[in-house]
């Protein structure tokens, strides 16, 4: 497990610490870091993951009829979390949740 220490000391680059080890100041990764609570932030968010709107456009063509829906998923999330997504319990490597957007449309006869 790589600290603080061993990170500034060593001039090397490493891939799986995150950027709060400059500002940790925790010397070791000791009994004193297992036990901080300084890695718990508040996440409390308010998040719409889903959103469809939809017409009917009736008869068109004679007796072809048309409707049309799009939908949206992942559309907002409103939270002052710094990390990736509130609703995972560990950031660390994730990639984020995409915004996917579809449009369809249904003839019948």
């Amino acid at each position: 497990m790589a600290n603080h220490a061993a990170v500034l000391n060593s001039g090397q680059y490493f891939k799986n610490t995150t950027y709060e080890i400059n500002h940790s100041n925790f010397a070791n990764a000791g009994e004193k870091q297992m036990l901080s609570d300084y890695f718990l932030h508040r996440a409390s968010f308010l998040k719409m993951d889903n959103l469809t709107l939809g017409y009917d456009f009736g008869r068109i063509l004679g007796r072809t009829s048309l409707r049309a829906s799009a939908t949206v998923q992942n559309v907002f999330t409103l939270s002052s979390y710094k990390g990736v997504d509130p609703e995972r319990s560990i950031d660390f490597s994730l990639y984020p949740v995409p915004r996917t957007y579809t449009l369809n449309l249904s003839f019948s006869l």
